[in-house]
């Protein structure tokens, strides 16, 4: 039965490629999404960019755009190509020797990285390491090694070399099994063990070799018998061979179908079963003839059906696969179920996971992962980047987001590195990250409050909010912060008070704060915030100040002459004696009574209205006798009759009560007397023949315990006197 798998679609025109060059040729070719390269046989790599277009009949059709050429200028052949989207990077080996190159531009890498005397390449497509931003790859060497390299965006570092039997010609990696064809056979080597296995000899004379990964540790080898050999990294095969052409010289691998090419013909073979096929369909697209409705519930068929199998026995063998299948799937239809699949523990293959999520622009859920997986490096400079707009992604739910990360992140040197991004970001939200650390975080010398505070001076608004924390919410009774944090909220009500645009609004909150904390704290030093206050015409700062200092008439003058609020002056003295002695609080309304009967200031009659009212104020208290004396002569009865009556009846409620408690004491003292003279009718006679119950020792000197039951000991023999130390009974200690 004949099934249709691939359908050729012309890419790029020959005309486009070779110009006016009819003796160039292509020598090798890399895809990497939208971006074609082309190596060419006069030493030239050119970029396309492929545009896919469907036509209303649903055909296929691209169109191709040249994007830039790089001449290497070295008159040799291109021999290979591999693009690493990862790194932004595409390998070029020819001449011998490996180079870097700008995926985009094409230019070298300033660093000059390369590698010389490689005779083939390869890239490890199941890594070891975790970083999504470094690959691997295997390099053979004229000198009968294969050497392991960890390539980034600038560097090349050797990290292993394992010397083999023969000069190796052409190999492909998975993990740690290399499989490599040298001058006349195969042999796998285990890079972990440098243990070296031959495989089986090739026609070297009549073919060329070919080595394919297919799979996880499974390779297609070209075998005697034009047989194309599948062998694992154990050695063995677990496929029956492929029949294909004497001449093949390479092949391509898209499950589950094997291209190869000969020097006429490309033939196509299935992996899955080289029998009668089960089916017509290369695959769900040509079911569903490009319909994406037909196609997206194809995918929510198969979504439903893996995530039954996830939580069943079927998966057992097959977790990773389930799980890389339904990220792929998610990525595509359901970033919800994504970014609640990477964030929870799962068996995804990690290379090809991050492959599909950045195919897919799914970079929040890339972090994610990446957080996952303890690289917690990774995942913030690609947060950093969806933050600052590099890159794009409707579910990163925002920089806050950052913040409450680092707020937790427990790699103090990472954090600090991003500190300052957080604090230009937003200076008032990025504080959370030093106020909402983990309770039980250890503490830490980089976390220091006077290293925060220092690093934090330049950030007004940051700093404000951070002494507010340790003053406010951890309550650190350090006079420093309280001082600086008094400071900072003077500094900014001046700086309101000079512009002129700022709202009235702002400088009365600002003042609110400022004058909450001078009145909540004793730590700060009061007479540097009054130096700086007393130049202002800032009274009710100043009078708060004053209070501080105890001079309570400076103050109360401040508020009755200069501002007068004459509640806030009554106020004044409640809030000030709260906590204190009768006599201190009689003296505070003492003063501010003198203060509006005053005759200095020449105001004592405008101020009559607020004397009265204090005198019948009910949270008022004084003196009454002082009262009197300084009330003036010419006030008639009639302007202190509520005083004069609230006074004699609180003297004579005092006076009553003060009889009461005196005969209640009376009563108490004979109750006392009779007990004592009960208890003096039963005498206890103790000789120098009587001893402790506890200790059996003769009693000393007269003081003893006597428990209810008669039991008589030492004072220091008695540990508890409620229990009878010698029969454990145990005595009420409440009295009828």
């Amino acid at each position: 039965m004949s099934v249709k798998a691939f359908e050729l679609v012309p890419a790029i025109e020959r005309l486009q490629l070779l110009g006016d060059k009819a003796k160039t040729s292509i020598e090798c070719i890399e895809c990497c999404g939208k971006n074609l390269y082309i190596g060419t046989s006069d030493c030239f790599v050119v970029h396309f960019l492929l545009e896919e277009k469907v036509q209303a009949n649903g055909k296929i059709s691209f169109t191709s755009e040249k994007q830039s050429h790089k001449y290497l200028a070295v008159r040799k052949p291109i021999s290979q190509l591999k693009a690493a989207s990862a790194l932004t990077r595409i390998l070029v080996l020819c001449d011998n020797v490996l180079t870097l190159l700008n995926m985009f531009n094409l230019e070298p890498i300033l660093s000059g990285a390369k590698i010389k005397g490689v005779t083939s390449f390869t890239v490890n497509e199941n890594p070891t390491g975790s970083n999504p931003f470094a690959i691997e790859i295997c390099v053979a060497t004229r000198k009968k090694s294969v050497q392991l390299y960890s390539i980034t965006e600038d560097k090349m570092n050797m990290m292993k070399e394992v010397t083999i039997p023969d000069v190796p010609i052409l190999m492909s990696m998975d993990r740690y099994c290399v499989c490599t064809a040298m001058a006349t056979e195969y042999c796998l080597v285990d890079t972990d063990t440098l243990h070296v296995t031959d495989l089986f000899p090739y026609e070297h004379e009549t073919s060329i070799p070919v080595v394919k990964r297919v799979g996880k540790e499974e390779f297609l080898l070209s075998g005697p018998g034009a047989l194309g050999m599948f062998v694992t990294s154990a050695g063995m095969s677990q496929r029956p061979p492929l029949k294909w052409s004497e001449s093949v010289c390479g092949v391509c691998y898209a499950f589950p179908y094997i291209v190869a090419l000969d020097e006429e013909f490309l033939t196509v073979h299935s992996v899955l079963d080289q029998q009668p096929p089960l089916h017509d369909f290369a695959d769900i697209r040509q079911i569903v003839r490009s319909d994406k409705a037909r196609l997206n519930e194809c995918k929510r068929f198969l979504i439903g059906m893996l995530e039954d199998i996830r939580g069943s026995s079927l998966a057992i063998d097959m977790k990773e696969d389930v799980d890389t299948t339904l990220l792929k799937l998610y990525a595509e239809c359901d970033l919800i179920k994504l970014q609640k699949l990477v964030s929870t523990e799962n068996a995804c293959k990690l290379e090809d996971s991050f492959k599909i999520l950045e195919k897919n622009d799914c970079h929040h859920a890339l972090a994610t992962l990446s957080r996952l997986h303890g690289d917690n490096e990774s995942a913030l400079q690609i947060w950093v980047k969806l933050s600052d707009g590099v890159l794009q992604d409707d579910s990163f739910p925002g920089f806050e987001f950052v913040f409450n990360f680092l707020s937790v992140l427990s790699e103090h040197d990472l954090l600090w590195r991003h500190i300052d991004w957080a604090l230009r970001k937003n200076q008032e939200k990025a504080v959370m990250i030093f106020t909402e650390r983990p309770a039980t975080e250890t503490s830490s010398e980089r976390l220091r409050p006077d290293d925060v505070i220092a690093f934090l001076s330049s950030y007004p608004k940051a700093i404000i909010r951070y002494l507010e924390f340790l003053v406010f919410t951890k309550k650190l009774e350090k006079e420093k912060y309280h001082t600086h944090l008094a400071v900072l909220y003077l500094d900014a009500v001046l700086q309101l008070r000079k512009e002129s645009q700022s709202e009235k609004t702002q400088q009365d909150l600002a003042r609110s704060k400022l004058r909450h904390m001078l009145q909540t704290s004793n730590l700060y030093r009061v007479q540097l915030i009054l130096g700086k206050v007393k130049e202002t015409d800032m009274y009710a700062e100043c009078a708060i100040l004053y209070g501080k200092l105890e001079e309570h008439d400076k103050a109360l003058r401040i508020l009755v002459y200069k501002l007068q609020d004459y509640g806030a002056a009554e106020n004044y003295c409640h809030v000030n004696s709260l906590g204190r002695d009768k006599t201190y609080r009689r003296r505070l309304f003492q003063i501010l009574l003198g203060v509006y009967l005053d005759p200095l200031e020449g105001k004592q009659d405008s101020l009559i209205a607020p004397a009265i009212t204090l005198l019948n104020s009910d949270i008022a208290d004084f003196d009454n006798i002082r009262v009197l004396q300084i009330i003036p002569d010419s006030w008639s009865v009639g302007l202190v009759t509520k005083f004069l009556t609230h006074t004699l009846r609180h003297n004579m409620h005092s006076c009553r009560t003060t009889k009461v408690q005196r005969m209640l004491a009376r009563g108490e003292n004979l109750n006392l007397k009779s007990v004592l003279c009960a208890e003096n009718k039963h005498p206890i006679f103790v000789g120098d023949d009587r001893v402790c119950k506890v200790c059996n020792q003769a009693f000393v000197d007269a003081s003893f315990v006597r428990y209810p039951n008669g039991t008589i000991t030492h004072v220091h023999c008695a540990r508890n006197r409620s229990v009878c130390p010698v029969t454990g009974k145990l005595f009420s200690t409440k009295k009828s």
